[in-house]
């Protein structure tokens, strides 16, 4: 039988130059399968640390509850370690893994060389319906910029959102700017993360909630928080795009400068969209309100440029170097010329440049413009589960082009020092 090479229980020590706790040690060059067991997670992957003492590096990589990775050492003496597994050991790869070697025959695009002579492979495909399930989700992230080995994914998954501790390395101002942030919830649960975010923020804002059933002890809970805050119940209409248009059309927004449009971002309840709108949601709150610095930062520039009319995450500025014009187009291109026409603009001065997911900092001048097409939540089709083609997706990528038409620009943020700025802007 093949020797395993169980990971040691974890200890409080870790002495300069030895391996790391909790760490497995490959003895020679060869073939291996890392098997590894997880405990429930909000998203599927986990941190495999690989390396020698004093060179380790780390990457994430999918992780259900009971999963095998196949590995391919070039050298002795690499140590391994997986931080969030309840268990993992590693043993040499055997003839009679009839499984892994049919997999590996194939061509996969999900062999990886990932440093220090160790090639990976997360053996999914032979978990049934979850692995293939989780093979598209991982194809889809990284369709999007979050590939495994990407620093986008790290961001994402192991950063999280985390409320930085107040500093004084910054001053603190609205510039003169009045402040307000709205914030869509359907899923009201998801209220902890938007607290803890809004909590860290220095500046005087408003905010404004919306949803969909009345909630009086949320409502109440919110209140205890944030004083200058408003809860209002609309139909589930429309997405969080349906209420935000409302808020417009009631003169909700009248009287603030800049406005922080979010939304409790979910898709699904779980599968490849829960996923990725999980992916989305922490990656958006950590960009346009992760501290007072970030706040900070997105308030300087519109005081100090006039010209900038919507400030988004760069990631999700489409079309960019990850999804192409066809693909941010959508089933939406014929609903978005006609909306733009009501604008008083003619087809050939429409250029496609948005924020997906609908999150981002707008200055009112722009939602002056879209105030015009005098749209409520009447002109919202009830919720059926479309995922493209309805009125929200069109004005989804309406905004962009109302800042063109309030005869702005767009510009965008980033604390991902790999993310460069979309080509063709």
């Amino acid at each position: 039988m093949a020797e395993a090479f169980e990971a040691p229980a974890g200890s409080a020590s870790h002495e300069p130059g030895a391996p790391e706790p909790g760490s497995v040690t490959l003895p020679k060059p060869g073939r291996y399968i890392l098997s590894a067991q997880f405990p429930p997670a909000d998203l599927p992957f986990s941190t495999l640390r690989f390396g020698r003492s004093g060179d380790m590096r780390s990457m994430e990589v999918p992780a259900l509850p009971a999963v095998q990775y196949y590995l391919k050492a070039e050298s002795g003496g690499l140590s391994l370690a997986m931080p969030g597994a309840t268990h993992f050991d590693v043993r040499p790869l055997r003839m009679s893994d009839w499984l892994v070697w049919r997999n590996l025959r194939r061509r996969d695009r999900y062999l990886l060389p990932i440093g220090h002579g160790l090639t990976l492979h997360p053996l999914l495909k032979g978990i049934g319906p979850e692995g293939r399930e989780l093979m598209r989700t991982v194809r889809n992230l990284r369709g999007w910029g979050f590939g495994l080995q990407s620093s986008s994914l790290e961001y994402a998954v192991r950063r999280r959102f985390q409320a930085p501790a107040r500093t004084d390395s910054h001053v603190v101002s609205t510039r003169g700017l009045r402040i307000a942030i709205v914030l869509h919830l359907y899923y009201v649960d998801l209220w902890p993360e938007f607290e803890t975010a809004l909590a860290a923020i220095e500046q005087p804002f408003d905010l404004i909630i919306t949803i969909v059933a009345p909630d009086q002890a949320f409502a109440d809970r919110v209140a205890a928080k944030f004083p200058r805050s408003t809860v209002v119940v609309y139909p589930n209409k429309g997405r969080d795009v349906g209420p935000f248009l409302q808020l417009l059309h009631e003169g909700r927004l009248e009287g603030f400068d800049i406005i922080c449009k979010l939304h409790g971002k979910r898709s699904a309840r779980r599968g490849l969209r829960a996923v990725l709108g999980t992916v989305w949601r922490w990656t958006l709150i950590r960009e346009l309100l992760g501290s007072t610095g970030v706040v900070q930062e997105i308030i300087d520039r519109f005081a100090d440029d006039p010209s900038i009319g919507m400030i988004g995450a760069r990631r999700f500025r489409l079309p960019n170097k990850h999804l192409g014009n066809k693909g941010a187009w959508g089933e939406n291109e014929a609903n978005v010329y006609e909306l733009a026409a009501r604008l008083g603009l003619a087809r050939e001065a429409v250029k496609l440049d948005f924020f997906a997911g609908t999150m981002f900092w707008i200055r009112s001048p722009v939602l002056d413009v879209l105030k015009t097409l005098d749209l409520s939540m009447d002109d919202f089709a009830a919720e059926s589960g479309l995922v493209d083609g309805a009125l929200e997706h069109a004005l989804e990528r309406l905004f962009g082009i109302a800042v063109a038409a309030a005869g702005m620009r767009i510009d965008d943020v980033s604390d991902d020092p790999d993310e460069n700025q979309p080509e063709g802007r």
